[in-house]
């Protein structure tokens, strides 16, 4: 496995440098991959820099989340031309009578919405930050929130997007006998310890059990004291309140093609089939009610797909980030580094860790768990580790990337959701996240010695 040695984490050392004093995420990325270049090819770098633009257009991957947000861009904006999402948020401001409540309702919804983390990002994000709002809820600890919840839900349970590619990650591995990728899945969500202690930390904050701590207390407490929940000078243009004597549609109009798209998308286990079918959904009920025309729903299809742009470039720029990523053997080089001092009872903690700064410094996680996969696994075959140990590390690792990774697109979705800086995110949320990764450090570590 060749590598460049510590220059292999330049260039995401200067992308994270960068994106704490810049304040932008895709400017960042994309001086990271200059960066990568340089450092791979020298004086000739800009030829490949360009074609790993190229590459990460031409990606399979990369074309399908195009795809996918810019089509949630589209359904989110039918919602609010419908005002749909605001018949939803009406509804929920009858049992979200206080503050806590609010939040316990946004945890819960969450925890509803278990089909995807894109899913859950969304439409969690731009149901509940109109309840939040009325109740001087900081819209960056909603963010957190509903990154806490999003992406950890769906690896606990084992009906989702996340657990069915894992489940496929087992089989393709060896890990689970073929057919039975799902039940050994099943048997590893007790090892599971990021987002089962993620899950459990939101709730204890969300009921005040459990004070904040880091730069999100003063944020919440600056939200509460002021009224204002955007960090000053980072206010969306458009108008986010609910007129309490304004009649909205019935709120129907916005659960059933929700439900359309977490039900399609189980049974085809295809987001994008998801979403065409909510689409379908919208426009044959919206039609059909006079609530909107074709023309009209056309055109905010178009301009729903167009707010996504922003969310598709950071995608993409890290996508062609990780073009040097690998040309400059930067999971070689994380493995490498205590490959020869692992054994069998420290691997798990070990795998955990590593995986997750890897995958952490690509930005894209299910492409980096797919490679990562095959190469861990043998190598825990060969040290006789508990399998189903060390792939649930694996699971974690990339589970703790999607919520800690701030120019990732799960952060970034939940961002544009609830109109937070993707920076903002970082400061606020990261001391937080800290504390589940932590203490699952703790349980693989323990684990590891406790199920040889």
């Amino acid at each position: 496995m060749e590598h460049m040695g510590i220059l292999s984490l330049l260039p995401i050392t200067v992308v994270i440098t960068l994106a704490i004093l810049t304040k932008r995420t895709m400017s960042s990325l994309m001086i990271g991959g200059v960066v990568g270049a340089i450092l791979a090819f020298g004086t000739g770098f800009f030829s490949p820099w360009v074609d790993s633009m190229y590459w990460a257009l031409s990606n399979g991957t990369w074309q399908w989340m195009a795809l996918v947000c810019g089509l949630f861009g589209s359904l989110v904006a039918l919602f609010q031309v419908t005002k749909s999402i605001k018949s939803f948020s009406s509804v929920a401001l009858k049992f979200a009578t206080s503050r806590k409540k609010s939040l316990i309702g946004t945890f819960l919804v969450g925890c509803a919405v278990f089909v995807d983390e894109w899913l859950s990002a969304l439409v969690v994000g731009h149901a509940m930050k109109r309840v939040t709002d009325k109740f001087n809820v900081s819209r960056t600890f909603l963010c957190y929130l509903i990154m806490a919840v999003g992406t950890t839900i769906c690896i606990v349970v084992p009906f989702s997007t996340w657990s069915a590619f894992f489940a496929g990650l087992y089989e393709s591995t060896n890990v689970a006998p073929i057919g039975q990728g799902t039940a050994v899945y099943i048997s590893t969500i007790p090892f599971m310890f990021f987002p089962i202690a993620a899950i459990i930390i939101a709730f204890l904050i969300v009921v005040g059990i459990l004070p904040v701590w880091g730069p999100m207390r003063k944020e919440i407490a600056r939200a509460a004291d002021s009224g204002q929940v955007f960090i000053p000078g980072h206010e969306p243009t458009t108008d986010q309140s609910i007129d309490p004597d304004e009649k909205y549609p019935h709120f129907a109009n916005f659960i059933v093609p929700i439900i359309v798209l977490a039900v399609v998308t189980v049974v085809t286990v295809e987001m994008l089939y998801g979403i065409m079918a909510a689409l379908a959904t919208c426009f044959i009920m919206y039609v059909s009610q006079k609530m909107i025309t074709v023309h009209e729903f056309c055109t905010a299809m178009l301009n729903g797909f167009k707010d996504m742009i922003g969310v598709i470039g950071i995608v993409f720029a890290a996508f062609a980030l990780r073009v040097f990523n690998e040309e400059l053997g930067l999971a070689p080089f994380v493995i490498s580094m205590v490959y020869d001092i692992l054994n069998p009872a420290i691997l798990p903690v070990a795998v955990f860790f590593l995986i997750s700064v890897m995958i952490f410094a690509a930005g894209t996680f299910w492409g980096m768990a797919a490679i990562s996969f095959p190469v861990i696994i043998p190598v825990a075959e060969a040290m006789g580790a508990n399998i189903p140990l060390v792939a649930a590390a694996l699971v974690c690792a990339t589970a703790f990337a999607a919520n800690a990774c701030f120019y990732g697109a799960e952060v970034t979705l939940a961002c544009s959701a609830t109109d937070v800086r993707n920076t903002d995110y970082a400061k606020n949320a990261l001391p937080i996240i800290a504390a589940p990764y932590i203490i699952a450090m703790i349980m693989f570590a323990i684990a590891g010695h406790m199920f040889p």
